[in-house]
């Protein structure tokens, strides 16, 4: 993009980049700072719920917080400028969400029966549904947000501004290198 429209709209584009990512980001914080406790989290030890929530970002979409995930990723795949990055990046995540949510919505089925079959008719699974927003039942904790996503906060920063580095030793060893020049490169090696 620099070498077509100059250094303004390279950097704009990585501001917008960084702009999406963080709106994947606040996503995933409104979700976990109104969400009930046993709801919404980072379960590496299996599947919990101790309640269905139905209310807040859930009332809107069924999985907000693989939604925030997903708009994070968009922002970091069209970051590095390369279509072909973007697409195999979209299309792995795709698959690696597609497996996790049916496990969920099987264990939900099987926990909550047709209250959840109810709200699941009724709630789109990653395309949010603003005009069914339902306040959330519980206040706003900036806390729980501080202590359940500072991991995501630090894997946003710490990323973009891993890209960058990258890229900057990348072409300044190789000024004549561009990010377009860089997707070719990788392409080559690729198809090797």
């Amino acid at each position: 993009m620099e070498r077509h429209f100059g250094d303004l709209a390279e950097n704009l584009y990585e501001v917008c980049c960084l702009l999406i990512s963080l709106a994947g980001l606040a996503i995933r914080c409104v979700t976990v700072g109104f969400a009930p406790s046993g709801t919404s989290g980072r379960n590496t030890g299996g599947l919990k719920a101790a309640r269905l929530n139905t209310t807040g970002m859930y009332s809107i979409v069924r999985h907000p917080l693989y939604l925030g995930n997903a708009v994070i990723l968009a922002g970091v795949l069209l970051f590095v400028q390369v279509w072909w990055f973007a697409l195999v990046g979209a299309l792995l995540a795709l698959l690696h969400y597609e497996r996790i949510i049916f496990a969920e919505e099987e264990f939900l089925k099987r926990r909550f029966g047709e209250s959840y079959e109810r709200w699941a008719r009724e709630t789109h699974a990653i395309i949010p549904d603003f005009k069914k927003w339902k306040p959330p039942q519980r206040p706003f904790s900036f806390r729980r947000v501080l202590r359940k996503e500072h991991t995501s906060a630090s894997i946003v920063l710490l990323g973009f501004g891993f890209l960058d580095l990258v890229a900057d030793i990348l072409l300044r060893t190789n000024p004549h290198l561009t990010w377009d020049g860089l997707s070719s490169e990788l392409q080559r090696s690729f198809s090797m």
